[in-house]
């Protein structure tokens, strides 16, 4: 029964291709279209959800809207930002600093060229392991 079943579906597939064909790929493209957006969702609901003081920590956001019309969100924040935050709200215990470099980087040392497309400028006490663990909640 099942093998007639697909010999008529066959059937039906070779004789009105283009409209079948038009069916599956947009029923393709629709059903991922779901899976990715369902994914993105759950990424982002579970975002730095493991924190147990969530609601003490903020990521500050730039929004950035360019001359052409072209705007752009970045997760980083201009280096004085920090020092007029910590001295506007003096509730702020701890800050981590961290911003990418957008222009290359070359310097010249003995002789050889270094360049470095992609950078961090992080704080000064980043790699002070009782500033990290306390910020990021880590454990020894």
């Amino acid at each position: 029964m099942i093998r007639n079943y697909l010999k008529i579906s066959w059937r039906n597939f070779a004789r009105k291709r283009k409209s079948d064909y038009i069916n599956i790929v947009g029923l393709a493209l629709s059903l991922s279209t779901v899976i990715l957006i369902g994914l993105w969702i759950q990424n982002e609901l579970r975002y730095d959800n493991y924190h147990p003081q969530l609601k003490d920590k903020f990521l500050i956001k730039n929004a950035y809207q360019y001359d052409n019309g072209n705007s752009n969100v970045e997760i980083y924040s201009p280096h004085n930002a920090i020092a007029h935050l910590q001295q506007g709200y003096p509730e702020i215990k701890q800050v981590a600093y961290c911003a990418r470099g957008h222009s290359p980087l070359k310097i010249t040392s003995g002789g050889q060229l270094f360049s470095e497309e992609s950078r961090l400028y992080i704080s000064k006490n980043w790699f002070n392991p009782d500033y990290a663990l306390r910020i990021f909640e880590f454990r020894r």
